[in-house]
């Protein structure tokens, strides 16, 4: 695989920053009171998930997809956040 030049990789890693910024920004001017009091609970839990993504990454895990069935981007990327969405969506507490 080619390698990427280095002002891509700066341009994604600022343009993450930048996201996790204004995620965070959004929390706090949130017209729900919970929302504010959990924004910085919120902010952290979606930090974890990008860290726990980036060393899932960094391992090798999402490079090799020839012999996993669902491919493995769904298993550990994509159905835990959407597993995580309907539980708040669907549940009481959420």
């Amino acid at each position: 695989m080619a390698e990427l030049s280095a002002y891509i990789s700066i341009l994604f890693i600022l343009t993450t920053f930048v996201t996790l910024g204004l995620f965070y920004w959004v929390l706090k001017n949130s017209s729900s009171e919970k929302t504010q009091r959990n924004s910085l609970k919120i902010w952290f839990v979606l930090l974890g998930w990008m860290v726990a993504q980036f060393i899932l990454t960094i391992q090798g895990l999402y490079a090799d997809f020839s012999n996993s069935i669902p491919p493995k981007i769904t298993s550990f990327g994509i159905f835990p956040p959407l597993v995580t969405m309907a539980l708040l969506f669907f549940t009481r507490s959420g």
